[in-house]
């Protein structure tokens, strides 16, 4: 397929905070691909969704949504019942992970982690080259080690998250703080009520020498740096891979990663320990997405001959 016949990528921000909303924009999405591609419906193997939050793969349910009258709640459900097309939901780190495990940086490695950087802190475990998703299918919480000082509350309703302090929406909120109290950056005129496009503009002003957006950034990468600290000295892993929107701020955060690591961590087992950045860009979690498509439907294919 050329370049003039590639399907173009379709994007919408989404607030997860309305779930009401987000799923309509995800039908609206999927309608606008099928529609562009002239698709035959029969030839579709599957839908691909990866989501944050408490996604169980088997129901195919996210349980961040305890009102099981949302339509996030049985999101794969009700996308099979709309689009009469199998749906595939998988929780949005541990698809980056599985994009990262067959065409990123975790390719040629047995024990990896892959950390993705954004709203929030996600994580995805790769040990013996098998995703690993805990007893009940809900391993690398990673936002939610309580290792900050910071009185603010996190999403999961709880304090002292890593999330507060580490994740792109925590740079952002310190950085609207900052343009607050008077600090000047190209960033005043930029910043809106629109979180998920503030930290796209954040991460690009810092890679333009902004002072503001490279500060709030270098703050979140030494708290994600003692984040990671606390996992290498658990876990033990080959490679830790940086992922997600954040990874494109890799070169402002990793100075900052490596001083929390050589204040936390045990040098003896860090030095065991590559930590490296995504080559895939901000598509790892699309490719993970098809990635589960392709994986589920030969499984369903292998069981039922």
């Amino acid at each position: 397929m050329s370049n003039e016949e590639q399907i173009p990528i379709l994007t919408t921000e989404n607030n997860l905070n309305n779930p009401d909303l987000t799923f309509q924009n995800i039908v609206e999405s999927i309608e606008k691909t099928l529609n562009h591609g002239n698709y035959n419906q029969h030839n579709i193997l599957g839908i691909g969704i990866s989501m944050p939050g408490f996604v169980d793969n088997i129901l195919g349910t996210n349980g961040s949504y305890a009102d099981k009258n949302e339509n996030l709640f049985h999101i794969k459900r009700n996308i099979e019942h709309k689009f009469q097309i199998p749906t595939f939901l998988e929780n949005d780190s541990s698809a980056i992970a599985i994009a990262e495990q067959y065409f990123g940086k975790a390719k040629d490695t047995s024990h990896s982690l892959i950390i993705n950087i954004g709203w929030g802190v996600g994580l995805g475990i790769i040990v013996d080259n098998k995703l690993f998703r805990g007893y009940s299918g809900y391993a690398g919480e990673f936002s939610h080690i309580p290792l900050s000082d910071s009185n603010k509350l996190c999403s999961c309703g709880k304090r002292g998250c890593l999330e507060v302090e580490a994740s792109l929406s925590a740079a952002v909120e310190f950085a609207e703080e900052k343009l607050k109290s008077g600090e000047k950056s190209i960033l005043a005129h930029q910043l809106t009520n629109d979180k998920p496009g503030n930290s796209h503009l954040l991460i690009q002003s810092s890679l333009e020498g902004d002072q503001l957006a490279i500060s709030a950034l270098a703050k979140s990468g030494y708290m994600l740096g003692k984040g990671i600290a606390t996992l290498i000295h658990i876990l033990n892993p080959e490679k830790i891979i940086l992922s997600g929107r954040g990874a494109q701020a890799g070169s402002i955060l990793m100075p900052q990663i490596q001083t929390a690591i050589n204040e936390f961590c045990i040098p003896k087992i860090a030095q065991k320990t590559a930590i490296t950045i995504s080559n895939m860009t901000d598509r790892a979690q699309l490719i993970g997405s098809a990635c589960i498509v392709l994986e589920y439907s030969l499984e369903k294919l292998v069981s039922t001959n």
